[in-house]
């Protein structure tokens, strides 16, 4: 004699095998439990996967909405990076040409 626990997954087996030949009746099954649902807990079993896929697209958006903010302060922080340097080398150059001026200057004095 099966236990009730083997004889409750064989049943289960079969309903699922006999309504999977069916057609489209594998829809009215919950998750694992083999139970068929009624139009109420359909219904509210849709509103929840709808729900949850709409926190999933929204989680995903703001991912790569921040993804995207610290791309472009990662840019300003290399451009600010790079106009630092280019002002710095432009005081050397005209510091150096100053330098050079004040030297022809003298020079010539």
């Amino acid at each position: 004699m099966r236990s009730g626990q083997s004889l409750a997954v064989l049943t289960r087996a079969l309903i699922t095998r006999s309504m999977m030949s069916s057609r489209g009746a594998t829809r009215y099954l919950s998750s694992g439990t083999g139970k068929i649902l009624s139009e109420e807990e359909r219904a509210a079993e849709n509103v929840y996967i709808q729900r949850k896929g709409g926190e999933r697209l929204a989680k995903q958006k703001a991912e790569k909405e921040k993804a995207e903010k610290a791309k472009e302060n990662a840019d300003k922080v290399r451009i600010n990076s790079l106009l630092r340097i280019c002002v710095f080398l432009c005081l050397c150059v005209d510091f150096a040409l100053s330098r050079m001026r004040l030297a022809q200057i003298y020079r010539d004095l």
